[in-house]
């Protein structure tokens, strides 16, 4: 894990489906956070890595809810693309470990095209 993803707790198995836990019994984590630093929107512009609840595969994806124009972006490998428009073999490509890996690269990257806007925005 990176020193810049932040965990959220695994599903506890007693509270239904989606409840993942390790051969020990722990919970596992299902989502985590990766900050976007710089940022306009601060803590609100998180990319949010999510472990696709369907199956026990470890297959995650890497979501932008902070899009300028409304609605949930995901990471397909090559672009940011509304996630009602992909398949879900599309937005869930990435093992844990890679999401892991290239989610701080696309964070920074997110908060640098965020601040370009905003300093067009205040160019006029």
């Amino acid at each position: 894990m990176s020193e810049t993803s932040v965990p959220t707790a695994g599903l506890d198995p007693a509270e239904g489906p989606g409840g993942l836990v390790d051969a020990s019994g722990r919970p596992v984590p299902t989502e985590y956070r990766i900050p976007c630093p710089g940022h306009p929107l601060g803590d609100h512009a998180a990319l949010i890595l999510r472990r696709r609840h369907t199956d026990h595969r470890d297959a995650w994806c890497i979501v932008n809810p902070a899009w300028p124009d409304g609605g949930e972006h995901v990471w397909t490998g090559s672009r940011w693309q509304y996630l009602g428009d992909v398949e879900a073999r599309q937005a869930f490509r990435f093992t844990e470990a890679q999401a892991l890996e290239l989610a701080p690269a696309l964070a920074r990257e997110e908060s640098a095209r965020m601040l370009q806007l905003a300093a067009r925005s205040r160019a006029g």
